[in-house]
């Protein structure tokens, strides 16, 4: 069964991959100062970290919006008991080409509901999602 953190991390990933503009990623990360659920929390700041940490070239415009959004949100590091989002990308400005991976969890502390491995490339401009493997959908881990 979905929990409601599962279903609003699942609901920020989609906003998140739609590029939102910088006053609603400040909204969200602000609003994390008074969440709740450590789930959500946890996996917003990591999704925020992780792309404010990148220098990947192509995710540079979101890397930037994600830095400034930390700004006003809560600082503490994700363990990997809570959902989390990890990216990290190589991008080679001379031959005009970089690629990028992702690892993430969505889930409780005794169950994942999604994780997913997914690989990214950009060659001359031209994005492409090489592919993305995923596993669980409620499945224990006890």
């Amino acid at each position: 069964m979905t929990e409601p953190s599962q279903t609003r991390n699942v609901a920020f990933s989609t906003l998140f991959n739609m590029l939102p503009d910088l006053p609603v990623l400040q909204e969200i990360a602000d609003k994390m100062q008074n969440e709740k659920d450590a789930q959500v929390s946890s996996y917003v700041i990591s999704v925020l970290q992780s792309f404010a940490n990148t220098t990947f070239e192509p995710a540079a415009l979101l890397s930037r919006n994600a830095s400034i959004a930390l700004e006003n949100a809560p600082m503490y590091r994700t363990g990997l008991q809570h959902s989390f989002v990890k990216f990290g990308g190589k991008y080679s400005a001379q031959y005009k080409m970089g690629l990028s991976a992702s690892l993430s969890s969505i889930g409780s502390m005794d169950s994942y509901e999604s994780n997913v491995f997914r690989l990214d490339s950009v060659i001359y401009g031209l994005y492409s999602q090489l592919f993305e493997v995923g596993a669980g959908h409620g499945s224990s881990l006890n």
